[in-house]
């Protein structure tokens, strides 16, 4: 069964990676594109900003949630080696803590803001911002199930080594 979960975890990771690839590739069509347009033919794509904010709301979110998957945040060590282990567990945990927190904050916001705001539309091209916003809160919510299992992992690792 937990076989079965991994590999829908895994999918579905797949599946977000080639959701961001599309969202960069549209976003890099529509500026190239924008710029010709704008040079070659005076005619530029109308709504480029919205088309790239919007791609961008995508792209961030996946890579994200990717980049915390993987553990690739950047990490500065430089004051931190040099305090004793258990100071550095402490403190790891103390940094997961808040940055859960924080994102918590951009849920409960991005909740509020959806529910006030389920008429907005973008204004060039009159596209509803309501699937962008749910895909930021979604992402938000996925990326605090991961940092607490991370948080998790960190106190576990301590219990493992009385």
């Amino acid at each position: 069964m937990l076989v079965h979960f991994q590999k829908l975890l895994k999918l579905a990771g797949m599946g977000g990676l080639v959701c961001a690839g599309c969202a960069l590739l549209a976003m890099m069509v529509v500026v190239v594109g924008n710029v010709l347009g704008r040079f070659a033919l005076k005619n530029p794509i109308t709504g480029t900003v919205e088309i790239v904010g919007l791609a961008g709301v995508i792209l961030i979110s996946i890579a994200l949630i990717y980049t915390e998957v993987e553990r690739g945040h950047i990490v500065v060590s430089v004051a931190i080696d040099r305090l004793p282990k258990r100071v550095q567990a402490i403190l790891r945990k103390i940094i997961f803590l808040l940055s859960f927190g924080a994102f918590a904050l951009l849920v409960w916001g991005g909740i509020l803001t959806a529910s006030e705001r389920l008429k907005e539309w973008t204004p060039i091209l009159h596209l509803s911002a309501v699937p962008f916003r749910s895909i930021w809160v979604v992402c938000c919510i996925v990326f605090c199930g991961i940092l607490l299992k991370h948080l998790f992992e960190q106190f576990r690792a301590r219990d493992t080594k009385k």
